[in-house]
């Protein structure tokens, strides 16, 4: 999946534990009362890793893992609590490692708030070295209403001065002016064209897809990790 002109592998965590996997023997608990604590710590036969004893764990055949004192649970529960962990995402042959995070920044009301993507991206060399960079994209979407008011009142304003302009060229005004005023009426209208050309690209530009803020607003409600990264893949 391309992010930021890079080809990437992704993955969505709300914790950088989840990142990381186990070590046999540190998360262990007891397989016939899950909620109960192993005094002696690890011990055969009942205080001991799911990983370890393989398919013949009760753990394995159960599959919720809601229900507070069901073996999952406690296996999720005390593996988050467990100080050891192994890597799993940055590996030998990992040659960059890019951290984003999407901060929404609340505006003063009537204005819509501001999303910024931040990445943290981490380059390894083959000889170990690592270099990192930080980068900051935000976006925000306009009160379409004001504006298109604003843009129609300065198109407007631009089109009479054009007008004006032109009349008084057909006039014929500029040879009594001289041609320092000739220069000066080919200054205006090129002004009042450079106005409408690029309000226009603007629009343009307003009114085309990717909209982010509804497309994420998307996202949240189907709570699909998909949608959240093509959303956060369309901030430049």
């Amino acid at each position: 999946t391309n992010l930021a002109g890079d080809e990437v592998f992704w993955r969505f965590i709300s914790d950088v534990r989840y990142l990381q996997a186990p070590i046999w023997g540190d998360v262990y608990f007891n397989r016939h009362e899950p909620c109960k604590e192993c005094s002696n710590g690890w011990q055969l036969p009942n205080c001991t890793d799911p990983l370890e004893v393989g398919e013949a764990h009760p753990m394995w055949g159960q599959f919720n893992s809601h229900e507070k004192c069901s073996a999952r649970a406690k296996w999720i529960e005390n593996y988050l609590r467990t100080e050891r962990k192994k890597n799993t995402f940055l590996t030998a042959e990992t040659s960059q490692l890019t951290v984003a995070s999407l901060v929404m920044t609340p505006s003063m009301a009537g204005l819509l708030d501001i999303a910024t993507l931040v990445r943290v991206v981490f380059d390894f060399s083959q000889t170990g070295d690592c270099n990192a960079a930080y980068y900051l994209s935000s976006t925000a979407d306009t009160d379409v209403a004001t504006w298109i008011a604003c843009c129609a009142t300065t198109m407007l304003l631009a089109g009479l001065f054009a007008i004006h302009t032109l009349r008084d060229w057909k006039r014929g005004e500029y040879n009594n002016e001289g041609t320092e005023s000739r220069s000066l009426y080919i200054f205006d209208l090129s002004c009042c064209a450079a106005i409408f050309i690029h309000l226009i690209w603007n629009i343009v530009l307003d009114f085309s897809p990717p909209h982010i803020l509804p497309e994420l607003t998307t996202a949240f409600e189907r709570n699909e990790p998909r949608g959240y990264f093509d959303c956060l893949s369309h901030i430049p």
